[in-house]
């Protein structure tokens, strides 16, 4: 049983990152597009650091790489949304750009 549940996740993991890497840059454009505020503020941040990962060739990976590659992936476009949403509310906090 759990020979067959290793199997599963580490045959499920190469599709998921495949769909993570296709299917993530469009529900980041969408939320961007038609979010507000907090929301729409992660999505550009998060979009723009995704823009050179879209047309960077990487060539054939390995699994590890490819796992590994959309994991980074996540984190650095976590973590520039997180600066976006942090420089807007600092920006608003100062007066300095408008709540929506």
């Amino acid at each position: 049983m759990t020979v067959v549940a290793v199997l599963i996740v580490f045959g499920a993991l190469p599709v998921l990152a495949i769909l993570l890497r296709g299917l993530l840059p469009t529900v980041v454009l969408i939320a961007a597009i038609y979010g507000r505020g907090d929301v729409r503020t992660f999505a550009i941040g998060a979009f723009v650091c995704y823009v050179p990962m879209l047309t960077a060739d990487i060539g054939p990976l390995s699994f590890s790489a490819l796992v590994l590659g959309t994991i980074s992936q996540l984190v650095v476009m976590g973590i520039c949304g997180a600066a976006a949403v942090a420089t807007r509310r600092w920006l608003v906090g100062r007066g300095l750009a408008d709540r929506d």
